[in-house]
C-alpha cells in the first residue's frame, strides 16, 4: 500500500470509492459536489491524500479549507470532512493512518487548526487522535405552531408528506447575479474578541447560490440579507435561517415576519447572532434563549494555543458554517 497526494484526475475513482464505502447516505456523492467543496472553495483547494494498492484507490482522507479570524488575526483552518476505506480493506487502520499523515502535512504547511462536527459514532475515534470537544453548538428556536409540534411528536408523520411551498419569491440567484449590490457586506464591522468567518459577497455566492446539493432561498433589500431553507422533520416543518445580516434592525424584523407569514413553518432555528441588531430582532420576536442542542464542535490544534479555542462562547458562527459538509 502506498500513500500519495490525490489529484484532480483521481476524482472519478474518489467518487466511486465514496459510494462503495459510504453509500449515498444523507448527501449525494458526485463530481459536482466534490469540485464545489474541494476545488472551487474560495479559501483554496483542499489537501487530499489517498491510499493505493496495485493501482486501485482503497482509502481517502480530505480536509476542507476554511478561514476564521479574531481581533485581526486570520487563521488558516481545515475541516475534517470526507474519508473512505474500500470495503475489502476495512479494519486495517487505513482511516487512522491517512488522518495522522494529513495532520502532519498540514501542520508542516503552517495551517493553524482542524475543526469538525463528528457524529456520535465517529467522535471517539477523533478524540483518540487528539481532538478536543469544544461543546455542543447553541441554537435559538422559535415555535410557531406549538400545538402542531406536540401532536406531531406523539403522532409522527412521514416528513416527505409535508406540504410543498412555492419559493419563487425567494430565489437566491437574483442577489448574486451582480454582487455589487452586496458590497456593503464587505464593510461589515469586526466582531471583537470572537472567532468568526468573515462573510463576503464572494463567499456567500459560493456557499449558498452555487451549492449543487441544496437549494437555499433568500430575502433582502438595501443593506440587509437573510438566507434560509425549509426542512421537514417528523415533528414538523423547520425554517432554518443559515445567515442573517443587516445594517438596521427594522428591515430585518420586517423580512423575518414576511418570510414566516408566507412559509408558515412549525418552528424556526437560527444561531445566536453576534450582531446586536439581529439579536434585538430575535428578542422582539420572542425567540427562545440559546440552547445547546446543535452538533458537538471538536477541535485539533496544529499551530495555535488550544486553550484559546475550547470555549464555545468564544465562537461567533452561523448555522451555515457547520452544516452540510
Amino acid at each position: 500500500m502506498t500513500v500519495r497526494a490525490a489529484t484532480e484526475q483521481d476524482i472519478p475513482q474518489i467518487i466511486g470509492l465514496l459510494k462503495k464505502s459510504l453509500g449515498e447516505s444523507l448527501l449525494p456523492k458526485s463530481e459536482a459536489f466534490w469540485r464545489w467543496k474541494h476545488l472551487d472553495n474560495p479559501f483554496g483547494a483542499s489537501p487530499v491524500i489517498a491510499a493505493e494498492d496495485e493501482g486501485r484507490l482503497i482509502g481517502l482522507r480530505a480536509f476542507m479549507r476554511w478561514q476564521w479570524q479574531r481581533d485581526g488575526q486570520q487563521y488558516s483552518a481545515l475541516r475534517a470532512v470526507d474519508t473512505a476505506t474500500h470495503p475489502d480493506y476495512q479494519g486495517r487502520g487505513i482511516f487512522k493512518k491517512l488522518t495522522l499523515q494529513l495532520l502532519k502535512d498540514c501542520k508542516n504547511d503552517g495551517d493553524h487548526f482542524i475543526f469538525n462536527t463528528p457524529n456520535e459514532k465517529s467522535k471517539p475515534g477523533y478524540l483518540k487522535m487528539g481532538w478536543s470537544e469544544v461543546g455542543k453548538i447553541p441554537v435559538r428556536l422559535k415555535p410557531e405552531r406549538p400545538v402542531r409540534l406536540i401532536l406531531n411528536k406523539f403522532f409522527p408523520k412521514n416528513p416527505a408528506t409535508g406540504e410543498r411551498l412555492d419559493l419563487q419569491d425567494f430565489k437566491i440567484e437574483r442577489f448574486f447575479k451582480n454582487t455589487s449590490g452586496l458590497s456593503w457586506l464587505d464593510d461589515t464591522p469586526l466582531i471583537p474578541g470572537k472567532i468568526y468567518t468573515r462573510k463576503t459577497s464572494a463567499f456567500l455566492k459560493w456557499r449558498y447560490a452555487d451549492c449543487p446539493v441544496r437549494t437555499y432561498s433568500a430575502a433582502g433589500g438595501d443593506n440587509f440579507l437573510i438566507i434560509f431553507y425549509l426542512k421537514n422533520h417528523h415533528i414538523g416543518k423547520e425554517l432554518r435561517i443559515v445567515e442573517a445580516f443587516g445594517k438596521n434592525a427594522k428591515p430585518i424584523g420586517q423580512a423575518f415576519k414576511m418570510i414566516k407569514k408566507q412559509l408558515k413553518p412549525d418552528f424556526i432555528s437560527i444561531a445566536p447572532p453576534a450582531d446586536a441588531r439581529v439579536k434585538s430582532v430575535l428578542d422582539k420576536l420572542w425567540f427562545l434563549p440559546p440552547r445547546n442542542i446543535g452538533p458537538v464542535l471538536t477541535f485539533k490544534s496544529l499551530n495555535v494555543a488550544e486553550k484559546d479555542f475550547l470555549d464555545i462562547e468564544r465562537w461567533a458562527y452561523s448555522l451555515g458554517d457547520f452544516e452540510l459538509f
